[in-house]
């Protein structure tokens, strides 16, 4: 948790001395999450043999795969969820239309009431 210190700073070094200890307590080298990208690291350069160059590089493409590879899979079945939600919702659009113009009540109502039912009733099928 952050905690913010109450010193007076004059308006030039204000942002370079919240920067400054920002930057010094989220890369902190004791916290665990420096030790672990560090040791990932190290561990990637004394595997590999890859000069310091290419570990990086070659740690920063697998990082990516491993985050981005499952947030893509879990991506794509919402999509095919959500298309197959929307034929169904295409469909019960058609047949609610077909219900209504067939209903006693909207043939009784003026055009512009009618306008706005079909609006509010088509609007939550989409």
């Amino acid at each position: 948790m952050l905690r913010l210190r109450l010193t007076h700073y004059s308006r030039c070094s204000y942002f370079t001395s919240s920067f400054s200890y920002i930057s010094k307590e989220l890369f902190h080298p004791d916290h665990l999450h420096v030790k672990a990208i560090t040791n990932l690291l190290i561990g990637v350069h004394d595997n590999l043999g890859l000069p310091w160059g290419l570990t990086i590089a070659t740690t920063a493409i697998l990082v990516r795969t491993v985050v981005a590879v499952p947030l893509y899979i879990y991506a794509e079945r919402n999509q095919a969820k959500v298309s197959h939600i929307a034929i169904e919702c295409q469909q019960n659009r058609q047949m609610m239309q077909a219900k209504l113009s067939n209903s006693k009540c909207y043939r009784n109502l003026s055009n512009k009431r009618k306008l706005v039912l079909e609006n509010q009733l088509v609007g939550f099928f989409e």
